[in-house]
């Protein structure tokens, strides 16, 4: 089986679980970057049936213009609508099999704030 992989934007600030703001507008925040991610998804697949994995590792790979600690915890919820987004699309049969790895770089000079995301597929008898 083979890796998919593409790149997306960074969620809005809204979507930041530290994020105060309304919940209507939040809403409105997670169901725009779901789309985006669906869209960038479907353009990764290039014509190819949706694998639909039900175990899978997810790798994100963040691209920040400052090099600085950043909480893992916050990134992954930060990306929870991302996440819907690989499932609507039909990357991953569903998120409770799905292992997220982080990782925090610094983006190249003059390049946006962006996200690389790489889906593995897993053995599903080794999760077991």
């Amino acid at each position: 089986m083979e890796n998919i992989s593409f790149v997306v934007p960074q969620p809005p600030r809204a979507c930041s679980p530290n994020s105060r703001v309304n919940h209507f507008a939040l809403a409105r925040a997670k169901k725009h970057y779901k789309g985006t991610v669906m869209a960038l998804a479907f353009e990764a697949l290039s014509g190819r049936q949706a694998p639909r994995w039900r175990a899978a590792t997810v790798r994100l790979c963040w691209m920040f213009p400052v090099q600085r600690r950043r909480d893992r915890d916050n990134l992954i919820a930060s990306f929870k609508a991302g996440l819907d987004g690989l499932v609507a699309v039909g990357i991953l049969a569903d998120d409770d099999m799905v292992d997220i790895q982080v990782e925090s770089l610094r983006s190249p000079p003059n390049a946006a704030p962006s996200i690389a995301i790489s889906v593995y597929p897993k053995d599903v008898d080794a999760v077991a």
